[in-house]
């Protein structure tokens, strides 16, 4: 039996694989050097996980282009986070405030 995901967790995936990009684009190892241990130890390995899981979206953040891909990867990211809130939503309000924090690109 093929493992067949909801909308809801492809959603979720897509959203931690542009999350980790925008995070990857916002550090370099050399900043990350400067970090007090243990979170220097722990951001180097998210950097070498996310090279590894996402090589081509880490070579093209690299590249000369670089700046169009990680503006690219903040507006998937940003919408994405929108429909996930929209989708939690549970009355106008939170509906309306989902809208007002749009777009929402901590990292």
């Amino acid at each position: 039996m093929r493992n067949v995901k909801t909308k809801e967790e492809k959603i979720n995936e897509m959203a931690e694989k542009h999350f980790n990009l925008v995070w990857f684009a916002r550090r370099s190892p050399e900043q990350v050097e400067q970090y007090p241990s243990p979170a220097r130890e722990q951001a180097m390995d998210a950097l070498k996980e996310i090279e590894r899981k996402f090589p081509d979206d880490v070579l093209r953040i690299s590249s000369v282009d670089g700046d169009f891909w990680h503006g690219f990867n903040s507006g998937v990211l940003a919408s994405l986070r929108l429909i996930q809130g929209l989708d939690a939503a549970t009355t106008k309000e939170e509906e309306e405030a989902e809208f007002e924090e749009f777009p929402f690109l901590d990292t």
